[in-house]
């Protein structure tokens, strides 16, 4: 017959509820730090596109069809933000005999500061406005 401990555990189990949490800790830490990264990886991508929306917004409503303006409008909305430090570019393009001005950020992402090395990504946002010709 085995020892019962005091709560009614046998006594060879006490060193159970440690060993079970050294195999569970590191991966419920890892599943959160992923869980934290994916976050902010949107958060920032979301924060990307909203300026290029603004900013194509801001283009149709005041008329502004200088891509320098432009690229100092969505720089300027991304001041103070997670994306501060995109690359911010304004290009005409046309199709069909009508102009377009394309409004894009993209920022390199590294989950975890990039000390992993893995999934190095761009985020982006985009918008895309007609500025001249068509009928």
């Amino acid at each position: 017959m085995k020892a019962v401990a005091p709560g009614g555990r046998h006594s060879n189990s006490r060193g159970a509820a440690a060993a079970e949490l050294a195999v569970a800790a590191p991966v419920m830490v890892a599943l959160l730090t992923g869980l934290l990264e994916l976050g902010q990886m949107l958060w920032i991508n979301h924060t990307l596109q909203d300026a290029a929306d603004s900013t194509a917004r801001h283009a149709i409503v005041s008329r502004i069809t200088d891509p320098t303006a432009l690229s100092t409008a969505m720089t300027a909305r991304l001041q103070s933000t997670p994306g501060s430090e995109a690359n911010v570019t304004v290009t005409p393009s046309v199709q069909n005999g009508i102009t377009y001005l394309e409004i894009a950020g993209r920022l390199p992402y590294a989950p975890l500061g990039g000390i992993t090395g893995l999934l190095n990504v761009t985020l982006a946002g985009r918008a895309v406005i007609p500025v001249t010709g068509g009928s």
